[in-house]
C-alpha cells in the first residue's frame, strides 16, 4: 500500500499490514502479538476471515485472541451480516475510532466459531452445500449473478434428473452428534453453523445461537424434489418434518463416510484427508461492532450471551487491519 495507513484512516493508531499468503500473514500475526494491539482488523469476507482466525489461533491459542473488526470487503460477508453490521471498511474503523476512547469501550458481538481439523470458521457444509459452492466458482465472476445461475441450474437438475443428478448425490457413512449416531445411513447435503446467514437471503441456520456453547447442525437426505418443495421454508430456518431431515443443535458432530469427501468451510473448498470428520465447538471469538439507528435493532438480536469460556482481555495499543 503506497499511501501511509494514518492518511487513509485519519488516525495514526491504525496499522495496516498487507500479506500476500499464509506464511507471511502468520509472521505478521507474531508479530502483532508481540507489540500488542485492541483489535484485529480483516479486510475481506467469509474465507479471509476463516483464514486470519485459523493463523490466529495458532498464534494467540484459543483462548487469547483478540477482537475482530470485520470490514466487509468479500464476496461473501455472512458472518458480518450475521451480527448486523451496515458499514464497511475505512468507515467502520473511523466510526469507531471517533466515538469510543478505548477498545473496552467498543460494543460486541459474541460468536462461538467452529473447529473442523485444527481450521476454524463459522459455516460448515458437504454434499450439496459444497458442489453448489464449486459450480459457483467456475463461472467467470463471483456474486450473487453466480449463484442465482448455479440455483437455478440446480433447480432444473432437481426437476428433470431428481436422483440421478451428480449435483443432488448422496453420500453413505455413520453421523453422530453429540455422540448419539443419527438415524440415517447416508446424506444429501450437510451444512451447519454459528451464524444465521449462508447468503442470497438465507437464514436457515436461525438457531445457530440459542445455546452459546453449541451451533446448528442440518443433515438431510431427502429427495430433489422435497428439497425444491421446502426451499421457501429452509430459506427462513422453518422445521421440515421428514424422518430423513435431521436439523438440530450440537456441541460436536462427526461423519463417519464410506469415503473422504470434500467439505466447505467459509466458502473454502477442501478434500478430507481420511474417513473421519469431526466437526465440534471451537473458541469464541467476539466482534467490535459500531452501533447505529440503522442496526442497532439487528445487533440486540445477534448478540449472544457472552460465553462463559471467553476470558476478559486487557487494553493493549492499537487497532490492526
Amino acid at each position: 500500500m503506497k499511501k501511509d495507513p494514518a492518511s487513509v484512516f485519519g488516525m495514526r493508531s491504525v496499522d495496516v499490514r498487507l500479506t500476500k499468503d499464509l506464511k507471511q500473514m502468520r509472521k505478521e500475526l507474531e508479530s502483532l502479538r508481540t507489540s500488542g494491539i485492541d483489535a484485529l482488523g480483516v479486510a475481506g469476507g467469509d474465507g479471509t476471515l476463516h483464514q486470519v482466525l485459523t493463523a490466529a489461533v495458532s498464534v494467540y491459542g484459543e483462548k487469547e485472541l483478540p477482537p475482530f473488526i470485520l470490514l466487509k470487503s468479500g464476496t461473501m460477508n455472512n458472518v458480518a451480516n450475521s451480527i448486523g453490521l451496515d458499514t464497511s471498511g475505512p468507515e467502520l474503523i473511523r466510526s469507531i475510532l471517533d466515538s469510543y476512547s478505548s477498545a473496552s469501550d467498543v460494543p460486541r458481538s459474541y460468536r462461538r466459531t467452529l473447529k473442523v481439523n485444527n481450521r476454524y470458521g463459522f459455516i460448515f457444509g458437504a454434499g450439496f452445500t459444497t458442489r453448489f459452492l464449486k459450480d459457483a466458482y467456475s463461472g467467470r465472476e463471483k456474486g450473487n449473478i453466480q449463484n442465482l445461475h448455479t440455483a437455478l441450474k440446480s433447480i432444473l437438475h432437481a426437476i428433470v434428473d431428481g436422483e440421478r443428478s451428480e449435483m443432488f448425490s448422496t453420500t453413505q457413512g455413520c453421523f453422530y452428534a453429540d455422540g448419539e449416531r443419527l438415524p440415517i445411513g447416508q446424506v444429501r447435503a450437510v451444512l451447519a453453523g454459528t451464524v444465521e446467514h449462508i447468503g442470497m437471503g438465507f437464514t436457515p441456520l436461525c438457531r445457530a445461537c440459542t445455546d452459546p456453547e453449541s451451533f446448528q447442525a442440518i443433515l438431510t437426505s431427502v429427495s430433489p424434489i422435497k428439497m425444491l418443495l421446502n426451499l421457501n421454508r429452509f430459506k427462513k430456518g422453518d422445521i421440515i418434518n421428514d424422518p430423513m431431515h435431521i436439523d438440530r443443535t450440537t456441541r460436536g458432530l462427526k461423519l463417519v463416510t464410506d469415503s473422504p469427501i470434500e467439505y466447505t468451510i467459509d466458502g473454502d473448498i477442501y478434500q478430507a484427508e481420511n474417513q473421519e470428520l469431526s466437526v465440534e465447538t471451537g473458541p469464541a471469538v467476539s466482534f467490535l461492532h459500531n452501533l447505529t439507528a440503522g442496526n442497532r435493532r439487528d445487533y440486540d438480536a445477534a448478540s449472544v450471551q457472552r460465553p462463559a469460556s471467553l476470558e476478559k482481555k486487557s487494553a493493549a495499543k492499537d487497532i490492526t487491519v
